[in-house]
């Protein structure tokens, strides 16, 4: 009862797969909603936004602002 998958969905701004926003979620800089490989990029960066407050910014924003991202996904 605990473990239920949500039944709230929505789709990916980037490759349109939907996706609960749980894992994924609005970058706070191009505002786009992402699945959590665009979002996040790695299991680092997306431990780094959850646990220790590090703003939750996308790969392609990241990528922009000079920073590599983890993963180049499309």
């Amino acid at each position: 009862m605990f473990f239920r998958e949500s039944i709230f969905k929505t789709d990916c701004d980037r490759c349109g797969a939907r996706f609960d926003p749980i894992q994924g979620g609005v970058c706070a800089q191009c505002r786009r909603i992402l699945c959590g490989e665009h979002l996040h990029g790695s299991r680092w960066q997306r431990l780094r936004t959850q646990v220790f407050g590090a703003p939750t910014v996308c790969i392609y924003c990241r990528a922009e602002a000079g920073q590599a991202p983890e993963s180049r996904a499309s």
